[in-house]
């Protein structure tokens, strides 16, 4: 008698410990904490552009949500199509086809802000296209200070045309300053119908020696 070979892959939750087959770094019970814990209004306006974000990010106060935002780098993690789920169960995004999802290029295989254009293009089935790119500068935004963030320069590297007549859709894992939002639409032009989404907002004003972590 033969047996099916099925293999399950069993990973520890990062917050709670607990083992689950899914391939994520939460299990279903910490993701739904999370999501309802620091859950963000639905939109945002950010340096006067529209940004719809599912949490707003604390650094120095949620242990939890740091952690998450670390384990995201690991590009065949699921979590985010669990959180990208989440993204267009909770908050009221407008999903109209004629839109088109736009993220930066990257040397990477694959970028933050390409995963989670990914996943919200297949959920639902908005267009998503790599059309930007930095403009003579190979460092990661990690790399530098405030001040050279907020003189990041970027260039359309597709089809102009193909972005006039849609709505643009400029898609980030993570939103901290707004200097990439500005460059992004100064990219596209100010005429262009120009919003963000992101998974997370990570709020400059957080307090840095603050006890309350979660």
């Amino acid at each position: 008698m033969k047996f099916l070979n099925i293999k399950f892959s069993l990973k520890s939750c990062i917050n709670c410990g607990s083992a689950f087959s899914l391939h994520s770094a939460l299990c279903p019970k910490c993701l739904n904490y999370l999501v309802s814990r620091f859950r963000s209004a639905s939109e945002l306006h950010i340096k006067g552009i529209k940004l719809t974000t599912l949490m707003i990010w604390n650094p120095n106060q949620s242990d939890l949500l740091s952690n998450l935002i670390i384990q995201l780098k690991r590009s065949d993690d699921k979590t985010w199509s669990l959180l990208t789920l989440e993204f267009l169960r909770n908050l009221k995004v407008d999903t109209e086809k004629e839109a088109i999802l736009v993220s930066l290029a990257s040397n990477e295989n694959k970028s933050h802000g390409q995963m989670w254009g990914q996943c919200l293009s297949e959920l639902t089935g908005i267009p998503h296209i790599m059309g930007l790119s930095k403009v003579n500068d190979s460092r990661s935004q990690k790399a530098k200070n405030r001040s050279q963030r907020q003189s990041l320069e970027l260039q359309v590297i597709v089809d102009i045309s193909l972005l006039k007549s849609r709505k643009v859709i400029f898609v980030d894992d993570v939103v901290t300053t707004g200097a990439t939002l500005l460059a992004a639409r100064k990219a596209l032009g100010e005429t262009v119908n120009f919003e963000c989404w992101s998974l997370c907002y990570r709020n400059p004003l957080s307090i840095a020696n603050s006890t309350t972590r979660c």
